[in-house]
């Protein structure tokens, strides 16, 4: 995206920092896992205040970045705020392809918490 999405306002810079914040912790991930956790919460915190953002007026981007920040809280060790994500969240998830991703992320969370 890198500037593009800016220029649709607040929900396109927090989003855009978020994925900045994710680029840069995937490129730390083995050489600074700590850091790179660190990264992904707070690329996560940016893509949550997104979807608070644009939620009810986009819902299908919202869907996405929903499944987004519960994989970012995922990426960054927090199994927990990745499981509030899903739970204050998934009632708004009306797409096919989104619930399975949803599922997927569940699924995930589940067999890391075992």
């Amino acid at each position: 995206m890198y500037g593009r999405l800016r220029r649709y306002g607040l929900w396109g810079e927090l989003h855009e920092e978020s994925e900045l914040f994710a680029i840069e912790a995937k490129q730390l991930t083995n050489t600074n896992p700590k850091q790179s956790k660190e990264l992904y919460a707070q690329a996560a915190r940016k893509e949550e205040e997104t979807i608070n953002l644009i939620f009810p007026t986009m819902p299908i981007i919202c869907e996405s970045f929903i499944i987004s920040t519960a994989a970012l809280y995922f990426k960054a060790g927090d199994s927990a705020e990745s499981r509030r994500i899903i739970a204050e969240h998934k009632d708004k998830i009306k797409s096919h392809y989104y619930i399975t991703l949803l599922e997927e992320m569940v699924n995930r969370l589940d067999e890391h918490s075992k």
